[in-house]
């Protein structure tokens, strides 16, 4: 069984509660931590999505260790990001047209389980397909997709002026 939870903390003295007090009833109901996705980061707040799988065995903790060297506990199935570049974005609502010149190492916006992600090209396949690979992902996640179900990724463009 799989809950969702969304916690709000802040990256200093943690007046919202540490990430181990919002979770501590759940992982010991023998809950664990899937995955830690951050969902808005302004400021010094933190939003994050959590899902937590009931069963499992026993918690590690996440390397990365953000928001100041916290370190989330985390299940032996954990999948995440490995950066804050890993994290959901907003589209651009730019499709990426024909006219538009792709080759490997392009970034580009790819829609994947409900969101928004950055990708970069690793790949050009037959039929306007398009390999791409998730920045901050393991390579696993890397998918093949239409070149018309992608857009155009606006911080590429403000990088290369």
């Amino acid at each position: 069984m799989q809950k969702f939870v969304t916690l709000c903390l802040r990256s200093h003295d943690a007046p919202h509660g540490t990430i181990e007090e919002h979770l501590a009833k759940p992982l010991s109901e023998g809950y664990r931590v899937v995955s830690v996705t951050p969902v808005v980061e302004k400021a010094e707040v933190v939003w994050l999505a959590v899902v937590l799988e009931k069963g499992g065995q026993g918690l590690g903790l996440w390397p990365p260790a953000p928001m100041g060297g916290q370190a989330f506990p985390v299940g032996p199935l954990w999948e995440g990001p490995e950066s804050m570049e890993g994290a959901p974005i907003e589209p651009s609502d730019i499709p990426l047209g024909p006219d538009v010149p792709l080759s490997e190492g392009s970034r580009v916006l790819a829609y994947s389980q409900g969101r928004w992600w950055r990708a970069e090209v690793v790949g050009l396949e037959e039929d306007d397909q398009v390999r791409i690979h998730f920045p901050g992902w393991d390579d696993k996640w890397d998918l093949v997709v239409p070149r018309d179900e992608l857009q155009v990724d606006l911080s590429d463009a403000d990088e290369q002026e």
